[in-house]
């Protein structure tokens, strides 16, 4: 789908947007105290892998894939602190050689995949540790447990937030969410599927996003939208 976009509508990323949504070093400092855990129990799982026939390999391709992933979600141009690391970017090759990267924007995803394979590479050293000593094993499994999900237990996030439109009133209130669908939608749930739907004010960022909202409960297509990306045909419309 990626490929197909960007061929339509010659969609290229700039490497200094690419840059602009990259990880860094510093994202990485900030989670490092809900990483050490599965750190030491990784740490663990290579002391163990010369003498684990049986395991070697699964150890040997997870710390290949922890370290790629970490590479890559540092996107083109590696950087701490707001300055270059000096290395080389891995991300850089995928955007300016394989087709349909140049249309992506947020290397910083990678970092999903980090934390998939360093969660298997720390379940390789706990097993390890549970041949040896069960129980102290598994106690041990449920701290790094226990200390990775305080570490990413969700901040309050406010949702439904005024967002300022320049010119155009505050939304009216059929555009709050509620539990019950407004009367403007049930009607437009009733319509045949295929209806096409412009609402306005059209072009708006923070009305076309309580649009796509709502065209989540009514499922009929939408000529408003909101996205990373907007399509010369869009544009025009706005």
């Amino acid at each position: 789908p990626y490929m197909d976009v960007q061929q339509r509508l010659g969609v290229a990323r700039t490497i200094e947007e690419v840059v602009r949504f990259s990880a860094t070093l510093d994202h990485y400092r900030v989670a490092l105290p809900g990483l050490i855990p599965p750190l030491a129990m990784s740490l663990v799982a290579i002391m163990v892998a010369p003498f684990a026939p049986r395991m070697r390999w699964i150890i040997v391709a997870q710390l290949v894939f922890v370290a790629l992933a970490f590479w890559l979600s540092l996107g083109p141009v590696p950087l701490s602190g707001g300055q270059p690391l000096g290395w080389p970017g891995l991300y850089a090759v995928l955007h300016n050689y394989v087709p349909g990267f140049s249309a992506l924007r947020v290397p910083a995803r990678f970092a999903m995949l980090f934390f998939l394979f360093l969660s298997v590479l720390a379940a390789c050293g706990v097993a390890a540790l549970e041949r040896r000593w069960k129980m102290a094993a598994r106690s041990l499994a449920a701290i790094v447990v226990g200390v990775v999900v305080m570490q990413a237990w969700p901040a309050a996030f406010p949702l439904n937030q005024p967002l300022p439109s320049a010119g155009l009133a505050a939304p009216p209130d059929y555009l709050t969410p509620t539990p019950r669908l407004p009367e403007i939608y049930r009607a437009v749930a009733s319509l045949q599927d295929d209806a096409v739907l412009a609402e306005l004010p059209f072009g708006d960022p923070c009305y076309d996003l309580r649009y796509m909202y709502f065209s989540a409960t009514h499922r009929r297509r939408l000529l408003n939208g909101y996205s990373g990306l907007f399509p010369p045909s869009f544009l025009a419309r706005q």
